[in-house]
């Protein structure tokens, strides 16, 4: 019992952020590169079509579900050419989609007995809609910004 009757804290588990790797299957070596082309960022929107129907003469109202979509963007430091340029090469080209996924996985445990798990997003069918590039004078490091649609989501 806590001293002043208050709930004890229950440990739920460890993970380690350096766990966590970018996959982009089908370049690199072994089918996929995991090495994250010096990214830095990743963000992912995924969302579903929603309408809302009601029916004249009752206050019934439906819900219909329509198409999914999402939209994802990697910021990255241009870094090793070979694997930069068949990214690129890859998720740019419409005809490739059937096979572009990519995947953000986190392995979930420390090895300390807190029962982590692993967690992985996939995005299924991406395309590259767009590429950015900066320079600043003060650390002449190339940024490189992309920015995707795919069409579904996964998530285990």
């Amino acid at each position: 019992m806590d001293l002043f009757g208050r709930n004890t804290d229950n440990y739920g588990g460890s993970f380690a952020a350096d766990n966590a790797k970018l996959v982009f299957p089908g370049i690199g070596d072994a089918g996929g590169a995991d090495i994250g082309m010096l990214s830095q960022q990743l963000q992912c929107q995924y969302s579903q079509q929603i309408s809302k129907l009601y029916e004249i003469g009752s206050s019934k109202f439906y819900y219909v579900a329509g198409r999914t979509q999402g939209q994802l963007s990697i910021n990255r430091v241009e870094g090793p050419r070979r694997l930069g340029t068949a990214f690129l090469k890859k998720f740019g080209n419409v005809c490739n989609v059937r096979t572009n996924n990519l995947s953000f996985q986190l392995v979930g445990d420390c090895g300390d007995g807190g029962g982590g798990q692993n967690t992985t997003y996939t995005s299924k069918f991406v395309v590259i809609q767009a590429v950015t590039i900066a320079v600043a004078a003060q650390d002449m490091l190339i940024n490189n910004g992309i920015q995707a649609m795919f069409s579904s989501f996964s998530y285990e």
